[in-house]
């Protein structure tokens, strides 16, 4: 089995893969800089056992290192459970991508993952969505399957913690569901103006891209890739003709995996 590991700013995302199918999936927090290998450890360890698989299962393992933070523990606990190195997404491995960024090596390791997973089911142009806790990116692949950048903004998670913490008299809440558009009350007016606001700048922002590769590639239609942990809560708002991959990291994390497999 192969162990693919999501090492975001917020949450870690782990998925154990048997003949290219996901098998068991789980996801945990990154967040805290000052956590050890051990802890995370424990935390791989009891994944694999909860799901009914012992270390020496995991014959490989990769890791995409978006939080330097946490991807050097995370990695050393791989090591210590599982006995296995992970590969670690970055320059020098064999991606089959070709990025047309000013500085491609800066490209975050997710990125690359989603980009090789949507190349892999989609045929190109496509605009990827990666609604995470922390950041919300807009990505695009013109037509000859270049990755050509995109945009970066605060993740829903993130907005609603820097607006909580920052405005005296608003309610420390998580994400919710809004139940109608126009709230009544400050709980209602903060559901709606983060899920429906989102939603409105992911449709408004993927449109623009749209367009902006429809006359770019002599008009042809691109295909547009929903993913990230936040996703499930913005994407029956936004409105759009769009796939919903929830494991679209993950997937290309494991591709790269046997891209790069030595022999």
């Amino acid at each position: 089995m192969i162990l693919a590991v999501n090492a975001s700013n917020s949450l870690a995302a782990l998925g154990l893969y048997d003949k290219g199918e996901l098998r068991a999936k789980a996801m945990f927090s990154s967040q805290d800089r000052m956590s050890t290998s051990h802890e995370y450890s424990y935390k791989l360890a009891s994944f694999l056992s909860f799901e009914g698989y012992a270390p020496e299962n995991v014959e490989g393992a990769i890791i995409a290192p978006v939080n330097p933070g946490s991807s050097a523990s995370i990695a050393e606990a791989v090591r210590l459970v599982c006995g296995v190195s992970p590969l670690a997404v970055g320059p020098g491995i064999r991606t089959g991508l070709e990025i047309l960024l000013k500085d491609p090596t800066a490209m975050g390791a997710d990125l690359v993952a989603a980009s090789v997973a949507a190349l892999e089911k989609h045929k190109p142009p496509i605009v990827m969505v990666i609604i995470g806790a922390t950041a919300l990116v807009i990505a695009a692949i013109n037509a000859k399957g270049q990755y050509m950048g995109g945009t970066i903004a605060p993740g829903p998670r993130l907005a609603l913690s820097a607006l909580c913490e920052s405005a005296a008299y608003l309610p420390s809440m998580v994400i919710e569901q809004p139940g109608k558009l126009i709230g009544s009350d400050t709980r209602e007016a903060l559901s709606s103006g983060l899920v429906y606001g989102t939603a409105a700048m992911v449709r408004g922002m993927v449109e623009m891209i749209v367009d902006k590769i429809a006359g770019l590639s002599h008009n042809k239609v691109a295909s547009v890739v929903i993913t990230g942990s936040v996703a499930p809560d913005i994407v029956p708002h936004i409105g759009l003709k769009a796939e919903f991959d929830a494991n679209l990291i993950l997937d290309g994390l494991n591709i790269l995996y046997h891209r790069n497999r030595r022999g």
